[in-house]
């Protein structure tokens, strides 16, 4: 049993392509086995799929529809309310007559400002001129249809925003109307339009049908349909009067003529029609997928370690943030009840809660704006904001506030600025801050419990300036130097929760030298310490500033 568990596993080390390329032959012939079942089934999925393009299609005509209406009436009804009044209707008479008028039988104006009724008003595109209406069947329609607007006016309610409304209660006589507003959204007036049926009879219905029949269908299942379209009576007002085949899908309009329907029938279509499209399709996926596999098997077994490596890694920063997330939260959350339940009795005691939550809570920013930074650095949408800077100002800032935590922790913070101010460097300060903050905060980490000095230093050298953190601390071996600074990577003698934080620190600090034209240099050795030395040129080439910047 072990001879036969040895020799496989010689097998996949030494023929791993050789074994890979069986591993995808093996799903490629139950997909191709897969095949000869799926087209058993091709017919009913196939008319299935067909009756899904059918009410697609009649969805399709009537939003079609719905939009030339729509547009019509934004194009005509878009009237301003100081045109209402008597000097300006002239001005709405021209803007009628230079935009088109296509489906519109008679145009219409309702002025409630005069009178509680409204005065109503018609246009004549004969003459060019708005007139008073005239008693007829197709006033009395328009009287109906605006009665609501007429109380709405007397009320003087507003409306901000004026919606198109539809009346279709005399389909002799259909309505698109807009009420029209004031400067104070108060209902003056109504404009709209009675349709012109025929001009949906004639031309305009079949118009719609032929254009969405030829992108929905291809020529020869489209010769196998037949259209029609009932007016509210039943009667057949576009395609054919009486198709012989049943109807088999049918939909009323959304929009304008709501009580018309349009319906299809198609006559009896192959399976073998639909199905061979679908069979071709198939079998020119199965040929990519087999090119797209053994092209990329390769490059999944190169990766494959690197992969499992990373996702491990991630693995541990989920839960190295989830563990550094709960711990101040929780210690937050404590105090606070603490507080709110009165178990400080003493001003001293409300000092030493408060000091608590506050550093429990610049841990937790400190963490949430690594996180940050490390997901705007990811997507590339980290932006630098460069200016001369006194650097030593920079620095010094940093260490005093950082200076009292470290001391409660007992450890101290020792600072070697030069005597004078400068020098003055290109930088994005927060982002420096941030970078020196992350290092003090490392070396804090792993220096020595109970004791032990951290040293910060700010050394011109040459061409660049160069911020030094030296710790006493537990040092880092020569196999690891060249992996912190690696996302999620993270140097632990024992759990990865031993030492706090989520492997991201020294990934920023060298992603914001880099940017800023410089470098990170470490030395260390185990037992004795680390020292981590920020490099930053003094003169930041212009090339390279600008597109950091960006």
């Amino acid at each position: 049993m072990n001879g036969r568990t040895f020799r496989v596993r010689t097998v996949l080390k030494e023929h791993p392509l050789v074994v890979g390329f069986i591993a995808a032959l093996i799903p490629l012939a139950l997909l191709l086995v897969q095949q000869f079942f799926w087209l058993a089934e091709l017919d009913k999925a196939s008319g299935l799929a067909h009756r899904a393009a059918l009410r697609s299609f009649l969805s399709e005509v009537g939003a079609g529809v719905e939009s030339t209406y729509r547009a019509t009436a934004e194009r005509l009804l878009n009237i301003p309310g100081d045109w209402l009044r008597p000097d300006g209707l002239c001005k709405i008479a021209h803007y009628w007559k230079t935009r088109p008028r296509d489906g519109v039988r008679r145009l219409f104006v309702v002025d409630y400002r005069r009178t509680a009724t409204g005065n109503f008003y018609v246009y004549r595109p004969e003459t060019n001129k708005i007139v008073s209406s005239t008693a007829s069947d197709e006033s009395l329609a328009i009287v109906l249809a605006t009665l609501p607007w007429q109380r709405w006016a007397k009320e003087q309610r507003s409306e901000r925003e004026p919606m198109l409304h539809v009346n279709e209660q005399d389909p002799e006589h259909r309505i698109v109307l807009k009420p029209v507003v004031d400067q104070a959204s108060h209902i003056i007036g109504v404009v709209g339009f009675v349709i012109d049926d025929s001009f949906a009879r004639d031309a305009f219905l079949q118009q719609v049908i032929d254009k969405k029949l030829a992108s929905f269908f291809p020529d020869e299942v489209s010769e196998a349909l037949a259209v029609t379209v009932f007016d509210e009576r039943g009667r057949s007002v576009v395609g054919v009067a009486a198709p012989t085949q049943p109807m088999k899908m049918s939909a009323s309009f959304p929009f304008v003529l709501k009580d018309w329907r349009i319906g299809i029938a198609d006559r009896d279509i192959e399976g073998s029609r639909w199905a061979a499209g679908s069979v071709w399709y198939d079998a020119t996926l199965v040929i990519v997928l087999v090119v797209v596999l053994l092209c990329g098997m390769g490059l999944a077994f190169s990766t494959a370690r690197h992969a499992m490596r990373l996702s491990q890694m991630k693995s541990d920063f989920v839960s190295n943030v989830s563990h550094e997330l709960r711990t101040p939260l929780c210690s937050v959350r404590l105090f606070a009840e603490f507080l709110k339940l009165g178990r400080a009795k003493t001003p001293e005691k409300v000092i030493e809660y408060g000091e608590y939550i506050e550093r429990e809570s610049r841990r937790l920013s400190r963490l949430i704006d690594n996180i940050l930074d490390f997901s705007r650095i990811e997507s590339q949408r980290k932006v630098y904001r460069r200016r001369p800077t006194d650097i030593r100002q920079v620095v010094q800032s940093v260490v005093q506030t950082v200076d009292l935590p470290l001391e409660e922790v007992g450890l101290s913070l020792r600072a070697e600025l030069p005597d004078k101010p400068g020098p003055v460097v290109d930088i994005d300060a927060d982002t420096i801050a941030q970078a020196l903050h992350n290092l003090l905060d490392n070396a804090a980490k792993y220096s020595k419990s109970g004791g032990g000095d951290i040293v910060v230093r700010l050394q011109p050298r040459m061409d660049h300036v160069v911020i030094s953190v030296q710790d006493h601390g537990i040092g880092i071996a020569k196999d690891d130097q060249a992996k912190v600074f690696e996302r999620f990577h993270r140097v632990s003698t024992g759990l990865v929760h031993d030492v706090k934080g989520c492997g991201l620190g020294l990934s920023i600090v060298e992603h914001a030298a880099r940017a800023h034209g410089g470098r990170v240099e470490l030395e260390s050795e185990l037992g004795v310490g680390s020292t981590f030395s920020l490099w930053l040129p003094t003169e930041v080439d212009s090339t390279h500033a600008e597109s950091s910047r960006r």
